[in-house]
């Protein structure tokens, strides 16, 4: 690995920022780190260097001047940095984890995180608000009818009770207002999350002719085309914020403002929405998402990584190819814990349906047993039958003569 910053994308979420970091910092070097090949290549096209063979790091022959991540706690799991995290820590090189939630505990985050220093975006020492750094999107195809809705159904800080008030509050509002199309886009750590399946399937099946989910577009370009935005505070909305989009924001029953550095128009219920919903369109200008975070400073940042990252040419230190193979060894140990709880669920589910066709198949021999009988009972009716009819014919050619 040459010597270049580490940047570490393991989930949905974590992509929007890793591209707004590389592109607001182009005086420095990256190579993007992703867990999946799935999320490299929804990443999109990109002039840095990738990788996703993650068990290759171990045993590179330079390690990075700098690592970064956007998830450092301790816990070991498939999305987890802890293995490249402790390896690097070991090794010398500095890591830092970078705050990932516009609504994130990052007291709590840093106290937990394995990475040696931890990035906020707000306060004293905050890097600023990343998603202030990719130029805005041109609204040539600028529509006054159509909204853009923004969801964080997967949990997040929201309860369950509210995500399911947020979903009914919209597809009420879409119903009633036919003359406006409703974009929903979901957050990218929706899709495979079992918690927001269920409502996902609720809104699908729910949703109205002018209701359309859409998973294509990126939520910027759809911004960027859209007159309003409806969002549950996220991550998203700072989007928003940045395009000073005329929205409405919801909020469950506990929620303080300022919402993580958001402010704006806030719903808790429909009746609220509705009468917010009236509002807006006739003074949109009245109601801009706002952002209280400081903007991202390029240069303020890449010299504060600059100065945490090692030196071009560090002092020689420890052997760390013993060390890279031990690492290599948990990966690779983890890894087949991973693939055999995967085989094993796999073995499971189809020890589970073969004793379901068992089952059927037990079911349908008794069937199919009940039919031969039945068979049996309509044939011998039929013969019966045929030879009562003979002996009716017998008998009435007996008469005749």
């Amino acid at each position: 690995m040459s010597a270049e910053i580490a940047v570490f994308v393991r989930l949905p979420e974590e992509m929007e920022l890793a591209r707004a970091l590389v592109t607001g910092l182009p005086q420095l070097s990256f190579k993007l780190l992703f867990g999946t090949e799935d999320l490299r290549t929804r990443f999109g096209p990109t002039q840095l260097p990738s990788s996703v063979d993650l068990g290759r790091f171990f045993v590179e022959p330079e390690a990075p001047r700098l690592a970064l991540c956007f998830s450092g706690g301790r816990e070991l799991g498939p999305n987890s940095n802890l293995l490249w995290l402790s390896f690097l820590n070991e090794i010398g090189v500095p890591t830092i984890e970078i705050q990932r939630e516009l609504l994130q505990d990052t007291a709590a985050a840093a106290s937990e995180s394995v990475a040696r220093h931890y990035l906020s975006w707000g306060g004293a020492h905050g890097i600023g608000d990343l998603k202030t750094v990719p130029a805005a999107p041109a609204p040539g195809l600028l529509r006054d009818d159509a909204v853009v809705v923004s969801s964080r159904l997967d949990g997040g800080s929201y309860r369950e009770e509210e995500r399911v008030r947020f979903v009914f509050a919209v597809l009420r509002l879409a119903r009633e207002n036919p003359e406006h199309t409703f974009l929903w886009r979901p957050a990218a750590s929706e899709t495979a999350h079992s918690e927001a399946a269920p409502l996902r399937a609720v809104l699908e099946k729910l949703a109205p002719k002018n209701l359309v989910i859409e998973d294509h577009e990126t939520f910027p370009q759809l911004l960027a085309r859209c007159r309003f935005v409806i969002g549950m505070a996220a991550t998203a909305l700072l989007d928003a914020a940045a395009l000073r989009k005329p929205g409405l924001i919801f909020v469950g029953d506990d929620r303080a403002e300022p919402l993580g550095g958001l402010s704006g128009r806030t719903f808790q219920s429909y009746a609220e929405l509705r009468e917010a919903w009236t509002e807006l369109r006739r003074t949109p200008e009245r109601f801009a998402i706002e952002s209280s975070l400081p903007a991202f400073s390029s240069d303020a940042v890449a010299q504060r990584l600059a100065a945490l990252a090692l030196p071009p040419e560090p002092a020689p230190g420890p052997d760390i190819m013993p060390i890279a193979l031990r690492y290599l060894a948990y990966y690779q140990e983890n890894r087949g814990r991973a693939e055999l709880g995967k085989l094993t669920g796999t073995v499971t589910a189809l020890d589970k349906r073969i004793s379901g066709i068992e089952r059927q198949g037990e079911k349908l021999q008794e069937q199919l047993l009940k039919t031969f009988e039945r068979i049996g009972v309509l044939q011998r009716s039929s013969v019966a039958y045929k030879a009562l009819k003979l002996l009716g014919s017998v008998r009435k050619g007996a008469l005749k003569r």
